[in-house]
């Protein structure tokens, strides 16, 4: 089982053009608030160091032709990956075949970031998970152990703090362990429905 399981993870990437390369993605609506065009912006510094980085742009949306734009000024054709159309199973092994997800999402007006579903996906899939300080994303994760919250505004902050954990294979693989225990005991639909009942029946 471990075998076809390894041959299946292999040619999913294969299929995608993940082999050998470091991928960070982020799934969510294309829309300025969810922050695609600072990941955007962040990988024209992060190729330097790691060249093998590929930024996968998950979903649909009326920035798409905008972030296809930014994307061929900054020279990352090759660094930058747009997915409209995913099925639920690609989804899932989108997830559990990156390295890192983001939600680089800041508040644009009136426009919040909500609790970060996606966030808690990652974490399920053993993920390390990186967030703007908006909204709820910091409800959704053991912070600075499961994954961060920094200032999604600035390039530099999501560059760097994206670099410190592609230098650290193992530091990646700690933090996905700690965030898919983190959703297993904290956030699974059944373990609120047990707490429910134990509040409930007092």
């Amino acid at each position: 089982m471990y075998y076809i399981l390894v041959w299946m993870h292999r040619a999913f990437k294969q299929q995608m053009g993940w082999q050998g390369r470091k991928i960070i993605i982020t799934v969510g609506r294309l829309q300025a608030r969810k922050g695609q065009d600072m990941m955007i912006r962040a990988t024209a510094l992060l190729k330097q160091q790691f060249p093998e980085i590929l930024y996968a742009v998950i979903g649909r949306g009326d920035c798409l032709e905008s972030l296809k734009a930014l994307s061929a000024e900054l020279s990352l054709n090759d660094h930058v990956q747009f997915l409209t159309d995913v099925t639920d199973p690609q989804m899932i092994q989108c997830y559990q075949q990156s390295d890192i997800f983001i939600l680089a999402n800041r508040t644009i007006g009136n426009d919040i970031e909500g609790f970060g579903m996606v966030l808690v996906e990652a974490q399920s899939c053993g993920k390390p998970v990186i967030a703007g300080d908006s909204g709820g994303t910091k409800e959704t994760m053991l912070l600075n152990e499961s994954g961060f919250v920094i200032d999604c505004t600035d390039v530099k902050s999501i560059s760097t703090t994206v670099a410190q954990l592609l230098a650290d294979p193992e530091r990646i693989a700690e933090m996905g362990k700690i965030g898919r225990k983190h959703v297993e005991s904290e956030l699974d639909w059944q373990v609120h429905v047990q707490k429910a009942s134990l509040l409930f029946n007092q």
